[in-house]
């Protein structure tokens, strides 16, 4: 009895059937999958993990450089949800102001032309409050300044990010 299972085990270990073939080129197949997978994976995180940081460095610098200016002002000139104008120290009146998803910025007389601060806005409100931390729209009466801006980037949806400053006159 123990010589016959030696002689099948001996006349299998040569050969490979059909059906190992199939089933180690499925093993084989399901390995090869699952590192793809979990490659495509990575790279995909990766990607929308470099957008967001890069709407965040772009929409935190544009911020940073607005509330600076609006720190220094000399007064406010206009006060509204969407676009502010304030005079400078080397009072020049600076405008900031929301032209389809770009948010600009200006020196002069009017809100046109400028420079582009920061693409893909999706949002841009402005409010205003006095010396007693009440909510004004008379420019002159402006001691403070709440930003809120979100920034959707319109190539990836997914990607959105909101930031909010609220900025004290210094003079």
């Amino acid at each position: 009895m123990g010589g016959s299972i030696l002689r099948i085990l001996k006349r299998k270990s040569g050969l490979s059937t059909i059906a190992e073939l199939v089933i180690g080129s499925a093993i084989m197949f399901l390995v090869i999958f699952s590192i793809y997978a979990l490659f495509y994976s990575g790279t995909q995180t990766e990607k929308l993990t470099r957008t967001q940081w890069d709407i965040q460095r772009e929409s935190q610098k544009a911020l940073d450089d607005m509330s600076n200016e609006i720190r220094g002002a000399a007064q406010v000139a206009d006060a509204q949800s969407g676009r502010i104008a304030f005079k400078n120290t080397s009072d020049v009146i600076v405008r900031y102001y929301l032209s389809g998803t770009n948010l600009m910025r200006t020196e002069g007389a009017s809100y046109s032309g400028g420079v582009v601060k920061l693409e893909d806005v999706s949002s841009f409100q402005l409010s205003y409050y006095d010396s007693n931390n009440n909510q004004t729209w008379t420019p002159s009466s402006v001691e403070a300044v709440k930003i809120s801006l979100t920034v959707t980037r319109s190539s990836d949806p997914a990607c959105s990010i909101s930031l909010i400053s609220r900025v004290k006159l210094r003079n």
